[in-house]
């Protein structure tokens, strides 16, 4: 059994609209995205996906759901399945419950809240010290950046201060900030000056007497002078701030200061939209050029891609996402009109990266510099992405010319430039024979050998089997053999692997087999699988049975909008006492079972983590959250708050009013029947406006 807490985990980390959007083509109408329903033919679309609930919901049929509901409806998945895909496309392990804590689990969801709360607040500081530094509006000016360009892309300034989120956050030694990767700790003695280094800071302006540095010379003059700068760290203190095999026999001083100092600040977010590290660029020639966030718990650099979320709307538009290298290539490219362009975050392409921008369209095209440098990353992307090829996908490669960035060339060129630059990428198949061609002496049969022999591992690890035939057939006539004898040197198998979706449709089982959805001869002619397989033939768009009969959607009474709100909002609960006499126990139980969900929970995680306890509820709540007809999930969180306090206030005097007729039935006689009276009375003209 998966665990409950891992579930609220993966859901929080997936985001559903990349999901459907890789089934159904969505396009934006408000705040939702709207489509043609999956499960019903039709003309009109009625199909929505909230991506503030987390949530999918068919005004047409009324098929509903989650992340998870989705891929079982329309996947044809098992619910075990549908987590394994989700949790593989988050780069998460799927874990069975003997191998979680749920205390620890609960902790963990805890920490990634508050560390998610802390990198917000310090994205709102940086953009506020942007406006308030002309040096560095300046360097993004002279660059051609626009102010609506930098709102849009939440970019901002470090300033050139030691301790500059000192002013942004209530307490400057929370562990929090070292464990988010906003400030650095080292020892007193650390002559390094910080990750950063000292002789950057000073180019950067930033004072001797400012840095931390000048502590042990305070310390010596007056031992009991304070300084700023030092704190005490016990034995207990975070691993990698004492030394490794040291005796703790004593509390060490150690200096705390921001990591990102005097650097323009590009915000780095998951598909959320949420703030979970950074990047920073020095404003001159000091060094590192760009500086990233450390590992974190919410933040790993060879998972995240740069601009994803921003650029969504237009990758799904034009479906072809392009990989440039930097930063200001993303941003740039965005400002002249090309919004679906996305960055690594300055390490070379891994496979989590193409995983995830495989599922995003059915293009995929890498940028790189025309040098050198640019054909050797070239190289390495190609050789990451051949186990993720499909033979309904294409992946190019485009190269610059020398001269060129992304950034450059779009200034120079324009937008028109770009488009007809991205008209003459070379395809995957194509720069792998050419790199294998250049490799080897194709006149000699010694060089034609080698070809085949390079080869060999390349084909074996392509997933794409009608793109590999194509290859092999150039690669034939390179070695001059015949189709049949390179086949057998290359040792490649007759099989379906990959099938029309490349290495992602053959994923491994819980088993550790791989399962071939498309092969018809593994169903058991009534189109389901064994437990545990994927069910049914792959689905490619409608059903063919006719849509599931859905309960119409009725207008929710008091409780059952309560219920809704708290759904919606659930950090509401908390602040609700469910053991009042007037609250229904239905609508208390219900409190209490909200209230110990991880903060930060959405409407879809709600229902995924209280569908096994109370199932026939949950299905409700879906229906009326799917259709929500008077437009509650439209609410702000205060909005939302206010509305719950209305409902709960006529709850309480519906109540009060039901105890008052009670108590006049069986008459008014004691003092305390009189005071019990008043109170009630007095409960419900307080709903008199």
């Amino acid at each position: 059994m998966i665990p409950q807490d891992f579930i609220q985990q993966l859901l929080a980390r997936v985001d559903i609209v990349d999901v459907v959007g890789r089934h159904v083509k969505l396009k934006r109408a408000g705040a939702n995205f709207l489509g043609l329903c999956p499960f019903h033919g039709e003309k009109s679309p009625s199909f929505t996906v909230s991506p503030t609930k987390q949530f999918y919901h068919c005004f047409g049929c009324g098929a509903h759901g989650s992340a998870i509901g989705f891929l079982m409806e329309h996947a044809g998945q098992g619910y075990v399945d549908a987590i394994r895909d989700l949790a593989r496309e988050a780069g998460m392990t799927v874990p069975e419950s003997r191998d979680i804590d749920p205390a620890a689990a609960a902790a963990a969801a805890s920490e990634s809240q508050g560390l998610l709360a802390i990198l917000e607040t310090a994205a709102r500081h940086y953009r506020q010290r942007l406006r308030d530094t002309p040096r560095a509006i300046d360097y993004l000016k002279g660059r051609g950046l626009t102010g609506e360009t930098a709102a849009r892309f939440g970019i901002g300034y470090a300033p050139a201060q030691w301790r500059g989120l000192e002013a942004a956050v209530p307490d400057y030694s929370a562990a929090v900030l070292a464990t988010a990767g906003l400030v650095i700790e080292s020892p007193v003695d650390d002559p390094g000056g910080g990750a950063s280094g000292r002789s950057t800071d000073a180019m950067h302006g930033i004072s001797g007497a400012e840095s931390p540095d000048t502590v042990s010379a305070v310390q010596a003059a007056s031992p009991s002078a304070q300084d700023p700068h030092e704190s005490e760290v016990s034995a207990g203190a975070p691993q990698g701030f004492q030394r490794p095999g040291s005796a703790p026999v004593a509390p060490a001083r150690t200096r705390r200061y921001d990591r990102f100092r005097d650097r323009i600040m590009f915000p780095i977010r998951n598909p959320r939209g949420q703030v979970i590290g950074f990047g920073g660029r020095v404003l001159d020639g000091g060094e590192p050029k760009y500086m990233n966030s450390p590992e974190t718990p919410v933040f790993s650099k060879g998972r995240e891609i740069y601009g994803l979320f921003e650029g969504r709307d237009a990758i799904r538009r034009e479906d072809c996402v392009v990989v440039v290298e930097g930063y200001m290539d993303v941003v740039m490219l965005a400002q002249h009109g090309v919004g679906n362009a996305v960055a690594t975050l300055g390490t070379a392409t891994t496979p989590d990266h193409v995983r995830k921008l495989i599922r995003l369209a059915s293009r995929l095209v890498f940028s790189f510099d025309g040098d050198a440098a640019g054909r050797k990353a070239a190289s390495r992307a190609l050789a990451v992405c051949l186990p993720h090829t499909a033979d309904t996908r294409r992946i190019d490669f485009l190269f610059l010319p020398p001269e060129h960035d992304p950034d450059s060339f779009v200034r120079e060129q324009g937008v028109e430039g770009w488009r007809e630059l991205l008209g003459k990428t070379a395809p995957l198949s194509e720069v792998l024979l050419r790199e294998l061609a250049a490799q080897t002496d194709l006149n000699a049969p010694e060089g034609r050998a080698m070809l085949l022999a390079k080869a060999r591992p390349m084909m074996t690890e392509l997933a794409a089997p009608a793109l590999r035939l194509q290859i092999v057939h150039r690669l034939a006539a390179l070695a001059q053999v015949t189709v049949a004898e390179a086949e057998r040197f290359l040792q490649l198998e007759r099989s379906s692997r990959g099938f029309e979706g490349g290495a992602d449709r053959s994923a491994p089982r819980g088993d550790g087999q791989r399962t071939n959805r498309g092969d018809p001869a593994s169903y058991d002619g009534k189109g389901r699988k064994g437990r545990g397989e994927r069910a049914g033939p792959p689905r490619t768009g409608y059903r063919t049975e006719a849509p599931r009969v859905r309960v119409p959607v009725a207008a929710p009474d008091l409780e059952a909008r309560s219920r809704l709100l708290l759904a919606l909002h659930p950090a509401l609960a908390r602040t609700l006492d469910a053991g009042e006499a007037w609250v229904p126990n239905g609508l208390a139980e219900w409190i209490r079972k909200i209230a110990l969900l991880p903060a930060g929970s959405t409407f879809a995680s709600v229902c995924e983590a209280l569908r096994g306890s109370s199932t026939e509820e949950v299905l409700r709540l879906e229906r009326a959250g799917g259709a929500d007809a008077a437009g509650i999930s439209e609410l702000s969180a205060d909005e939302a708050a206010l509305e719950l306090a209305g409902a709960l206030e006529q709850l309480k005097s519906r109540w009060a009013r039901q105890q008052i007729e009670q108590l006049v039935m069986s008459g008014v006689h004691t003092e305390e029947q009189r005071l019990r009276y008043a109170t009630l009375l007095k409960m419900t003209r307080s709903m008199v406006k």
